[in-house]
Protein backbone atom coordinates (compact mmCIF):
# COMPACT_ATOMS: atom_id res chain seq x y z
CA UNK A 1 0.00 0.00 0.00
CA UNK A 2 1.44 3.13 -1.70
CA UNK A 3 1.61 6.54 1.40
CA UNK A 4 -1.02 8.31 -0.59
CA UNK A 5 -3.80 5.73 -0.54
CA UNK A 6 -2.48 4.96 3.36
CA UNK A 7 -3.34 8.42 4.14
CA UNK A 8 -6.72 8.18 2.12
CA UNK A 9 -7.80 5.36 4.19
CA UNK A 10 -7.04 6.75 7.53
CA UNK A 11 -10.71 7.34 7.92
CA UNK A 12 -11.91 7.32 11.69
CA UNK A 13 -9.63 6.77 14.17
CA UNK A 14 -10.92 5.14 17.08
CA UNK A 15 -7.23 5.65 19.09
CA UNK A 16 -3.77 5.99 17.92
CA UNK A 17 -3.10 2.95 15.47
CA UNK A 18 -6.65 2.21 15.09
CA UNK A 19 -9.34 3.47 12.70
CA UNK A 20 -11.67 2.51 10.61
CA UNK A 21 -13.64 3.47 7.02
CA UNK A 22 -16.96 2.32 6.40
CA UNK A 23 -18.38 2.19 2.55
CA UNK A 24 -21.32 0.21 0.57
CA UNK A 25 -21.21 -2.03 3.69
CA UNK A 26 -17.73 -2.97 4.07
CA UNK A 27 -16.09 -1.60 6.91
CA UNK A 28 -12.58 -1.40 6.92
CA UNK A 29 -10.89 -2.09 9.99
CA UNK A 30 -7.51 0.20 9.30
CA UNK A 31 -4.36 -1.28 12.24
CA UNK A 32 -1.23 0.36 12.69
CA UNK A 33 0.27 3.59 10.93
CA UNK A 34 2.81 3.81 8.65
CA UNK A 35 5.93 3.94 10.41
CA UNK A 36 4.59 2.02 13.92
CA UNK A 37 2.69 -1.68 13.79
CA UNK A 38 0.22 -1.96 16.20
CA UNK A 39 0.74 -4.20 19.45
CA UNK A 40 -1.93 -5.21 21.16
CA UNK A 41 -2.20 -3.84 24.99
CA UNK A 42 -5.04 -3.74 27.25
CA UNK A 43 -6.15 -0.30 25.81
CA UNK A 44 -6.38 -1.48 22.46
CA UNK A 45 -7.96 -4.54 23.30
CA UNK A 46 -10.36 -2.63 24.87
CA UNK A 47 -11.06 -0.29 21.93
CA UNK A 48 -11.19 -3.29 19.55
CA UNK A 49 -13.74 -4.93 21.57
CA UNK A 50 -15.26 -1.94 21.77
CA UNK A 51 -15.66 -1.60 18.07
CA UNK A 52 -16.60 -5.18 17.39
CA UNK A 53 -19.46 -4.74 19.38
CA UNK A 54 -20.74 -1.34 17.39
CA UNK A 55 -19.91 -3.41 14.50
CA UNK A 56 -21.33 -5.98 15.20
CA UNK A 57 -24.89 -4.08 15.20
CA UNK A 58 -24.40 -1.34 13.16
CA UNK A 59 -26.82 -2.40 10.28
CA UNK A 60 -24.94 -0.47 7.25
CA UNK A 61 -21.94 -2.95 8.10
CA UNK A 62 -22.29 -6.15 6.12
CA UNK A 63 -18.19 -7.38 6.15
CA UNK A 64 -15.60 -6.31 8.43
CA UNK A 65 -12.37 -6.40 6.86
CA UNK A 66 -9.09 -5.76 8.41
CA UNK A 67 -5.89 -4.33 7.31
CA UNK A 68 -2.33 -3.23 8.33
CA UNK A 69 -1.53 0.79 7.49
CA UNK A 70 2.56 -0.71 8.70
CA UNK A 71 4.39 -1.83 5.45
CA UNK A 72 5.91 -5.20 6.94
CA UNK A 73 4.12 -6.10 10.40
CA UNK A 74 0.20 -6.86 10.17
CA UNK A 75 -0.32 -7.11 13.96
CA UNK A 76 1.89 -7.82 17.05
CA UNK A 77 1.34 -9.79 19.82
CA UNK A 78 1.14 -8.38 23.06
CA UNK A 79 2.94 -5.48 24.37
CA UNK A 80 5.53 -7.28 26.45
CA UNK A 81 6.60 -3.97 28.02
CA UNK A 82 3.49 -4.16 29.80
CA UNK A 83 3.56 -8.68 30.38
CA UNK A 84 6.78 -8.29 32.39
CA UNK A 85 4.96 -6.17 35.45
CA UNK A 86 1.81 -8.13 35.40
CA UNK A 87 1.07 -9.55 38.65
CA UNK A 88 -0.71 -13.19 38.30
CA UNK A 89 -4.49 -10.85 38.85
CA UNK A 90 -3.54 -8.82 35.98
CA UNK A 91 -1.95 -11.29 33.76
CA UNK A 92 -5.32 -13.26 33.98
CA UNK A 93 -7.63 -9.68 33.51
CA UNK A 94 -5.17 -8.90 30.72
CA UNK A 95 -5.77 -12.71 29.31
CA UNK A 96 -9.97 -12.09 29.98
CA UNK A 97 -9.41 -8.84 27.95
CA UNK A 98 -7.90 -11.15 24.66
CA UNK A 99 -10.91 -13.95 25.12
CA UNK A 100 -13.57 -11.30 25.20
CA UNK A 101 -12.03 -9.39 21.52
CA UNK A 102 -11.38 -12.59 19.92
CA UNK A 103 -14.83 -14.16 21.02
CA UNK A 104 -16.76 -11.49 19.87
CA UNK A 105 -14.98 -11.31 16.65
CA UNK A 106 -15.24 -14.94 16.05
CA UNK A 107 -19.40 -14.71 17.11
CA UNK A 108 -20.36 -11.19 15.31
CA UNK A 109 -23.33 -11.82 13.18
CA UNK A 110 -20.98 -10.25 10.27
CA UNK A 111 -18.45 -11.61 7.95
CA UNK A 112 -14.65 -10.79 9.23
CA UNK A 113 -11.92 -10.94 6.88
CA UNK A 114 -8.58 -10.11 7.80
CA UNK A 115 -5.86 -9.52 4.93
CA UNK A 116 -2.13 -10.11 6.09
CA UNK A 117 0.72 -8.55 4.04
CA UNK A 118 2.82 -9.33 6.08
CA UNK A 119 3.98 -10.51 10.02
CA UNK A 120 1.48 -11.57 12.57
CA UNK A 121 3.49 -13.43 15.16
CA UNK A 122 2.61 -14.49 18.74
CA UNK A 123 -0.94 -12.43 19.49
CA UNK A 124 -1.60 -11.06 15.84
CA UNK A 125 -1.93 -15.20 14.88
CA UNK A 126 -4.49 -15.58 17.56
CA UNK A 127 -6.30 -12.20 15.97
CA UNK A 128 -6.27 -13.69 12.82
CA UNK A 129 -7.82 -17.09 13.65
CA UNK A 130 -10.57 -15.67 15.24
CA UNK A 131 -11.45 -14.18 11.69
CA UNK A 132 -14.02 -15.83 9.57
CA UNK A 133 -11.53 -15.72 6.21
CA UNK A 134 -8.22 -14.99 5.93
CA UNK A 135 -6.68 -13.71 3.16
CA UNK A 136 -2.33 -13.60 2.66
CA UNK A 137 -0.29 -12.27 -0.01
CA UNK A 138 3.50 -13.55 -0.77
CA UNK A 139 4.87 -11.23 2.24
CA UNK A 140 2.75 -12.81 4.90
CA UNK A 141 4.70 -14.42 7.77
CA UNK A 142 2.84 -16.42 10.47
CA UNK A 143 3.47 -17.97 13.54
CA UNK A 144 2.83 -18.34 17.51
CA UNK A 145 6.31 -17.46 19.06
CA UNK A 146 5.18 -17.57 22.72
CA UNK A 147 7.33 -20.91 23.28
CA UNK A 148 11.05 -18.55 22.30
CA UNK A 149 9.69 -16.43 25.62
CA UNK A 150 9.10 -19.41 27.96
CA UNK A 151 5.32 -18.59 27.98
CA UNK A 152 2.02 -19.81 26.68
CA UNK A 153 -0.63 -17.79 24.62
CA UNK A 154 -3.75 -16.29 26.68
CA UNK A 155 -5.94 -15.69 24.08
CA UNK A 156 -7.24 -18.76 22.46
CA UNK A 157 -4.40 -19.86 19.76
CA UNK A 158 -4.33 -23.02 21.95
CA UNK A 159 -7.80 -24.08 21.31
CA UNK A 160 -8.39 -22.38 17.56
CA UNK A 161 -4.96 -23.16 16.04
CA UNK A 162 -5.98 -27.55 16.36
CA UNK A 163 -9.91 -26.15 14.70
CA UNK A 164 -7.77 -25.17 11.54
CA UNK A 165 -4.34 -27.45 11.31
CA UNK A 166 -5.52 -30.50 13.50
CA UNK A 167 -4.09 -31.01 16.88
CA UNK A 168 -1.02 -32.62 15.84
CA UNK A 169 0.35 -29.88 13.37
CA UNK A 170 -0.65 -27.69 15.69
CA UNK A 171 1.60 -29.15 18.00
CA UNK A 172 4.48 -28.59 16.19
CA UNK A 173 3.95 -25.01 15.44
CA UNK A 174 3.75 -24.02 19.01
CA UNK A 175 6.79 -26.59 20.15
CA UNK A 176 8.97 -25.12 17.40
CA UNK A 177 7.81 -21.65 17.43
CA UNK A 178 7.61 -21.71 13.65
CA UNK A 179 6.76 -19.23 11.66
CA UNK A 180 5.05 -20.62 8.42
CA UNK A 181 5.64 -18.31 5.15
CA UNK A 182 2.71 -17.56 2.92
CA UNK A 183 3.15 -20.57 0.73
CA UNK A 184 3.19 -22.89 3.91
CA UNK A 185 0.19 -20.98 5.80
CA UNK A 186 -2.00 -21.43 2.70
CA UNK A 187 -0.77 -25.36 2.28
CA UNK A 188 -2.26 -26.02 5.94
CA UNK A 189 -5.38 -23.96 5.72
CA UNK A 190 -4.01 -20.67 8.29
CA UNK A 191 -5.26 -18.80 5.28
CA UNK A 192 -8.09 -19.69 2.78
CA UNK A 193 -6.49 -17.47 -0.13
CA UNK A 194 -3.22 -16.16 -0.99
CA UNK A 195 -3.44 -13.95 -3.38
CA UNK A 196 -0.19 -11.37 -4.99
CA UNK A 197 0.08 -8.30 -4.35
CA UNK A 198 -0.92 -7.03 -7.41
CA UNK A 199 -3.92 -8.74 -7.31
CA UNK A 200 -5.02 -8.41 -3.90
CA UNK A 201 -7.34 -5.30 -4.41
CA UNK A 202 -9.61 -6.46 -7.85
CA UNK A 203 -9.78 -9.71 -5.65
CA UNK A 204 -11.18 -8.11 -2.26
CA UNK A 205 -13.40 -6.64 -4.90
CA UNK A 206 -14.71 -9.66 -6.08
CA UNK A 207 -14.64 -12.11 -3.07
CA UNK A 208 -16.81 -9.16 -0.87
CA UNK A 209 -19.16 -9.01 -3.98
CA UNK A 210 -19.71 -12.61 -4.16
CA UNK A 211 -19.97 -12.97 -0.45
CA UNK A 212 -22.83 -10.03 -0.39
CA UNK A 213 -24.42 -12.26 -3.20
CA UNK A 214 -24.66 -14.99 -1.59
CA UNK A 215 -25.30 -13.76 1.75
CA UNK A 216 -27.83 -11.14 0.66
CA UNK A 217 -30.38 -12.16 3.64
CA UNK A 218 -29.12 -10.24 6.87
CA UNK A 219 -30.88 -13.16 8.90
CA UNK A 220 -28.50 -15.44 7.03
CA UNK A 221 -25.22 -14.63 8.90
CA UNK A 222 -25.69 -15.17 12.07
CA UNK A 223 -27.37 -18.51 11.81
CA UNK A 224 -24.73 -20.02 9.29
CA UNK A 225 -22.00 -18.71 12.10
CA UNK A 226 -23.32 -20.84 14.76
CA UNK A 227 -23.78 -23.59 12.31
CA UNK A 228 -20.18 -23.53 11.73
CA UNK A 229 -19.09 -22.16 14.90
CA UNK A 230 -20.80 -24.07 17.45
CA UNK A 231 -20.29 -27.83 17.27
CA UNK A 232 -23.34 -30.69 16.71
CA UNK A 233 -26.62 -29.82 18.61
CA UNK A 234 -25.90 -26.64 20.11
CA UNK A 235 -24.67 -25.29 17.29
CA UNK A 236 -28.14 -26.60 15.65
CA UNK A 237 -30.17 -25.17 18.39
CA UNK A 238 -28.23 -21.62 19.07
CA UNK A 239 -29.01 -21.18 14.93
CA UNK A 240 -32.79 -22.22 15.54
CA UNK A 241 -32.69 -19.40 18.34
CA UNK A 242 -31.20 -16.62 16.40
CA UNK A 243 -33.67 -17.33 13.55
CA UNK A 244 -36.57 -17.66 14.81
CA UNK A 245 -36.22 -14.97 17.56
CA UNK A 246 -36.13 -12.40 14.49
CA UNK A 247 -39.12 -14.37 12.38
CA UNK A 248 -37.36 -16.52 10.54
CA UNK A 249 -39.19 -19.38 8.52
CA UNK A 250 -38.59 -22.94 8.76
CA UNK A 251 -35.73 -24.92 7.37
CA UNK A 252 -32.48 -24.49 9.97
CA UNK A 253 -31.75 -27.95 11.54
Amino acid sequence: MGKGEREAKKGNSLTEGISYTLEDGVCSLLLGEEEKFLILSSEKLDTLYDFFRWAGDYKEVDIILIKSLHDSVFLAGADIRELVNFSSLSARVFSEKGHRLFNIMEFIPKVVISVVDGFALGGGFDFIMACDLRIGTERAKIGQTACRMGIVTGFGGTKRLPLIVGVKRAKELFFRAKVLDANEAYRLGVLNFLVSREELGSFLNRLVQLIRERMFNALYKPVLKSLLSYSGLIGSRVAKYIWNSVGGSNGIG
